[in-house]
């Protein structure tokens, strides 16, 4: 059976966006991550965390690599989350093809298990070895690019959750 995925579009995937307005854009869109309004008790990122763990537990990994993290706000939020489910020698990595570099400085000033990559990283060629989580951000690619991401992490032995 063939699933079909609806490829999105986001002005902010477009190298000609002006760096302030992407910026803007995913970071309003990573603060929707930890919202519990609207009568909810709990934020949207809760479901995820638990699928984290259990990934994380599943892989026996000791990094997340999260290549399309946007500001990288909700991976964060998820490794303080793990990190107090016992998760204590965890390591995020963040990195994007548009990294947002003042914001992953801040991040990882703020936790030193947190670390970044200053350069556009190519999530169909990932030399760095995680965890790969793609929290909102895999209607990004094509179907091409999709599989070219799923190959890698199979190739390489490493754990991708979408």
């Amino acid at each position: 059976m063939k699933i079909t995925k609806l490829r999105l579009f986001e002005f902010n995937e477009c190298s000609w966006v002006p760096s302030m307005l992407r910026e803007y854009a995913t970071d309003f869109l990573s603060s929707l991550w930890c919202f519990n309004g609207f009568g909810s008790t709990k934020p949207a990122i809760t479901p995820v965390i638990e699928l984290m763990e259990k990934s994380i537990r599943k892989t026996k990994s000791n990094r997340i690599v999260d290549l399309a993290c946007g500001s990288g706000n909700a991976s964060f939020q998820i490794l303080l989350n793990l990190k107090e489910k016992g998760f204590g020698q965890l390591k995020l990595v963040l990195s994007d093809l548009y990294p947002n570099i003042e914001v992953f400085k801040k991040l990882s000033k703020k936790n030193k298990d947190v670390s970044y990559e200053e350069n556009p990283v190519d999530a169909m060629n990932c030399e760095q070895k995680g965890f790969r989580p793609f929290f909102a951000s895999f209607h990004h690619f094509n179907e091409e690019q999709a599989t070219k991401i799923i190959k890698d992490a199979v190739d390489t032995r490493q754990g991708i959750g979408i």
